[in-house]
């Protein structure tokens, strides 16, 4: 149909009036999209930052309660005793071990402990027959009367209280264990450890695996995490806390560990 001059004007009229309101239009969404955009990635940025602030705090607040905790337990009138007794009855432990007592040690080593530790270890040895051989005298007895000889099943070696030989260092650690050992259930620690100073010898520990009895002054685990919180804590000021990094550590079959000393 043909259209007369004016109704030709006038629809050019409209069309240079709609056109634009339509780049208008469409620049104003562009626009409002980046912002909209910006806005969720600021949202995002705030939500990110708060959730790492929020994190960082629970940490230090989680580490500075483990903290309390142990120099808590340090300073306990009745971990003083025991640390005492221990160290006193570790020393005059009876070192003789029977042919029977070290094959089973040797059973302990190579087949329960090793054949654990190669199946969390991609069949790596744990070298049992080294660690067995860098045992002292004292250690092998002490592991001995309380690792191969305790009938509790593999990683439940601390529901022993008493090896029943009748040794005074048995009698302290029937009157001191259950003590420790609830402290270790309760407030969810891997293990509790007490060591000689002078010596490094761990007098004691709470879940007996194969750092128990050793020295972290000359044993195998000297330069461990263990040896590391160990040697901290002897040579810092007094009432001073130490933590160590989360390192492999491998009386715990290579797991990640950290230690407070």
């Amino acid at each position: 149909m043909a259209l007369s001059i004016k109704m030709r004007l006038v629809l050019m009229g409209t069309l240079l009036a709609v056109a634009p309101t339509l780049i208008v239009g469409l620049i104003l969404s562009h626009n409002a999209l980046n912002k909209g955009t910006e806005a969720l990635q600021h949202s995002a940025e705030k939500q990110l930052a708060l959730s790492r602030d929020l994190t960082a705090e629970s940490i230090e607040t989680y580490f500075s309660f483990i903290d309390r905790q142990i120099s808590s337990l340090a300073h306990n009138n009745s971990t003083v005793a025991a640390a005492n007794a221990f160290s006193k009855t570790f020393a005059s432990f009876p070192t003789n071990i029977t042919p029977a007592d070290n094959k089973k040690l040797e059973r302990y080593y190579k087949q329960q402990f090793d054949k654990n530790y190669q199946s969390l270890n991609a069949n790596q040895s744990s070298n049992p027959e080294s660690l067995l051989t860098a045992l002292s005298p004292i250690a092998k007895a002490m592991q001995a009367a309380y690792i191969s000889n305790n009938p509790a099943s593999l990683g439940e070696k601390d529901s022993l209280t008493s090896a029943g030989n009748q040794s005074a260092y048995d009698q302290v650690h029937q009157e001191f264990h259950p003590m420790f050992h609830e402290f270790q259930q309760r407030f969810g620690f891997y293990d509790v450890f007490l060591v000689d100073a002078k010596s490094g010898h761990v007098v004691y520990s709470v879940f007996k695996e194969l750092d128990f009895a050793t020295s972290l002054l000359s044993g195998s685990y000297k330069d461990s995490g263990l040896g590391r919180a160990f040697k901290s804590a002897v040579n810092a000021p007094k009432d001073t806390s130490y933590l160590t990094d989360f390192t492999p550590y491998q009386p715990s079959y290579n797991a990640a560990a950290s230690f407070i000393s």
